[in-house]
């Protein structure tokens, strides 16, 4: 299967491959999240191609894998086996290294399905938000609503804010996403000029990224 990278709205192909470094080995793993008080680190073991293993090992141990398979450790956790070529065009392997607004947090969530009131809990299908809201007539709390995330995660991190974690943190995720899934990842906090909120589609050949307004004009999914 493909691997991809998404930031925010940013769509890479291939997953950076660096290393961890224990018991005095150093073995090549992709890495998400972060260490320390309030944080996470999520770790995937990478088994790299002899040539790009190679790569690895005098690269100061940074290569990318663009495609694999998934299997997993003695210990039974996952573990993505780099194959030389797109073996399932079905599925595509995703690291989400989604970020968050300044003392915010982040989501990752489905395709938009409507909107939800959540001082009334009054709901519809319309895709645009009402103005205001028809259940109780306040505006400031209609909010969109989405479907479940539909990926397989198999991988967790989590990153923060301050020394502690607590002025804001954020999971970032490495899932499984079949031909056809929608998915999409929200930011909250200060976000300055960065836009909130990111949708995408696996294709079976890439991974499409757009934004509400965008997907709307283009029709693109």
């Amino acid at each position: 299967m493909k691997i991809f990278e998404v930031e925010d709205g940013e769509v890479r192909k291939g997953a950076q491959v660096t290393v961890l470094e224990t018991g005095g080995l150093k073995i090549p793993v992709i890495k998400i999240g972060e260490a320390g008080r309030g944080r996470e680190e999520g770790l995937l073991r990478v088994d790299l191609l002899p040539e790009n293993l190679e790569k690895w090992q005098v690269g100061k141990h940074l290569t990318t894998v663009i495609f694999g398979r998934l299997g997993t450790t003695k210990n039974g956790a996952p573990m993505l086996i780099e194959e030389a070529e797109d073996t399932d065009s079905n599925q595509c392997l995703v690291v989400f290294r989604t970020s968050i607004g300044f003392r915010g947090s982040n989501s990752h969530e489905g395709d938009k399905t409507g909107w939800i009131c959540t001082l009334c809990e009054a709901e519809g299908n319309e895709m645009e938000l009402p103005k205001p809201c028809p259940g109780c007539g306040r505006l400031s709390y209609v909010e969109p609503r989405f479907a479940p995330f539909p990926g397989q995660v198999i991988v967790k991190g989590r990153i923060a804010e301050g020394a502690a974690g607590r002025m804001g943190s954020g999971e970032q995720l490495i899932a499984i996403l079949k031909e056809g899934d929608i998915c999409s990842t929200g930011y909250t906090g200060r976000t300055y000029d960065r836009l909130k909120r990111h949708y995408f589609k696996f294709n079976g050949e890439t991974i499409l990224s757009a934004t509400w307004q965008e997907r709307i004009v283009s029709d693109i999914f």
